[in-house]
């Protein structure tokens, strides 16, 4: 690869976002990328899941693991927000009854902070690495 075509991988590192650093690089995608490469480049990135699949699989894997606790309700009576937490090791979840059901991957800061008592908020940790629920119980004195 020549100076130039590394000069612009190295700006592409830097650059916010991918459509940014693909304009950038496609003005001439002779010099950077050789055209037996672009089939092999699409090919890993048609294999690669999409972020939001990545979620409902580790969601369903939580849900497959997780035992209410005593009081509690049936899961599918809970709407369900899931979090990364520690670095993509743990997994954050609050289940609420009463809210809209359903299941949602939301960036920790937007996690509802159960403002019910009892066993109509329940929040755990889920150790990915281990498959396991490491923590459980039911927000608050009900």
């Amino acid at each position: 690869m020549t100076r130039r075509g590394s000069a612009r991988l190295s700006i592409c590192a830097r650059r916010p976002s991918l459509r940014a650093c693909l304009s950038h690089v496609i003005e001439k995608p002779v010099k950077l990328l050789h055209a037996s490469m672009v089939p092999a480049l699409l090919l890993i990135a048609a294999c690669m899941p999409p972020a939001s699949t990545r979620h409902a699989s580790l969601m369903n894997e939580i849900e497959r693991a997780v035992r209410l606790p005593r009081g509690a309700g049936e899961l599918q009576h809970y709407a369900r927000y899931y979090s990364w937490i520690d670095e993509r090791r743990k997994v954050h979840a609050v289940y609420i009854r009463g809210d809209r059901l359903g299941r949602r991957w939301l960036n920790y800061n937007y996690i509802p902070q159960a403002d019910v008592r009892g066993c109509n908020a329940v929040a755990l940790t889920y150790d990915v690495e281990a498959k396991r629920v490491e923590r459980i119980g039911c927000v608050g004195a009900a």
